[in-house]
């Protein structure tokens, strides 16, 4: 059961098409298949274990991690602000996208793989400015090396160390990102280490902002205690 009308998960709506494209997945998809698998699309499984009152005797959950991050700063519920994974995801489907991009300055937050698959898609879709910023040094950021190589090259700007601190607005509609510069040291228990720099507090320009700081499955399907039957 398949809740998107597509299969393949991430590597289908997560991944763009410049890296890899649709019909390699399918490919796969089809191989799978030909084994005698039975796909149905479009179907949301809200409760797993209900599966195993209907005729199943085992149910194995693979959602995937489709649901993005937000920081709670001021500005982050603007309508011009969205989720790398949303933004890829309604890309990769060729729905209508939550966010404009042609002609706008596009900021996406994050120094990752994800974030520089939303920046260079930005890039492919006309926005007339696309930046990068993290709170990462350049030599941390966790995107492949290569991959922040091939981003620079398209004309995206990056800036790495930067705590952030509010997402600017004028009557309502996105105008930046207040930031600061920061060293950088780290995650301690999961939680960044740094020090801001003082007097470096900038906004950078932006009309569209694309969170790319993190994700995580979205497991309501699971009830709180699983009934292992045997």
């Amino acid at each position: 059961f398949e809740a998107l009308p597509v299969p393949g998960g991430m590597m289908r709506v997560g991944i763009p098409v410049y890296r890899l494209p649709h019909d390699v997945v399918q490919r796969e998809i089809d191989d799978i298949l030909a084994l005698g698998v039975e796909l149905q699309c479009n179907h949301r499984v809200d409760d797993a274990q209900a599966l195993l009152d209907n005729g199943y005797d085992a149910a194995f959950v693979a959602v995937g991690a489709h649901r993005g991050a937000r920081l709670p700063i001021p500005g982050v519920d603007l309508p011009e602000v969205t989720t790398g994974t949303d933004f890829l995801r309604q890309v990769a489907l060729e729905e209508k996208l939550d966010i404009a991009i042609e002609g706008k300055r596009v900021l996406v937050l994050g120094g990752g793989n994800v974030a520089v698959d939303a920046a260079m898609t930005a890039v492919r879709l006309g926005a007339a400015w696309v930046g990068m910023t993290c709170l990462e040094s350049r030599e941390m950021m966790p995107a492949h090396a290569w991959e922040i190589q091939d981003a620079l090259e398209e004309g995206i700007e990056v800036f790495p160390s930067r705590t952030f601190k509010e997402i600017t607005a004028s009557d309502g509609r996105v105008t930046g990102l207040r930031c600061a510069e920061i060293d950088f040291r780290g995650l301690v228990e999961g939680r960044p280490d740094f020090d801001e720099m003082p007097g470096t507090e900038h906004v950078i320009e932006a009309g569209a902002v694309i969170f790319a700081i993190g994700q995580r499955p979205d497991v309501t399907c699971l009830p709180d205690a699983i009934t292992v039957r045997g």
